[in-house]
């Protein structure tokens, strides 16, 4: 049977893990700004007036590719930690869930 105490703390450890939401948040956000910022970057290129493919070539090998890996390397790092604590929230949530089942005798929703 599960303790109140147990239940109280269960809780606490999935509220931390839910913090990092807001983190993900900000990281998301973050992508969205460089995306739109690369975006431009390649309105620019389309308006540039490039004189040979030569020069379209050498500016997305020097900017483009660069920055286009800045920005999936930037999420790619700033969201796999947070990511893994939602995912681990949601299994101590599962795990608290079938512990209240038990004691409940059931799997009824609990009118609260």
């Amino acid at each position: 049977m599960i303790t109140f105490d147990q239940t109280l703390y269960a809780m606490e450890r999935i509220q931390d893990s839910l913090r990092t939401a807001k983190t993900l948040e900000v990281q998301i956000r973050h992508a969205g700004e460089n995306l739109r910022d690369f975006e431009g970057m390649l309105r620019y290129a389309r308006k540039r007036g490039f004189n040979d493919a030569g020069e379209v070539l050498a500016y997305i090998d020097r900017v483009l590719i660069p920055r286009l890996e800045g920005i999936v390397n930037a999420l790619e790092a700033g969201t796999v930690e947070p990511l893994r604590h939602l995912n681990m929230a949601a299994e101590q949530a599962e795990r608290l869930i079938g512990e209240l089942q038990a004691v409940t005798g059931g799997d009824a929703p609990l009118d609260l």
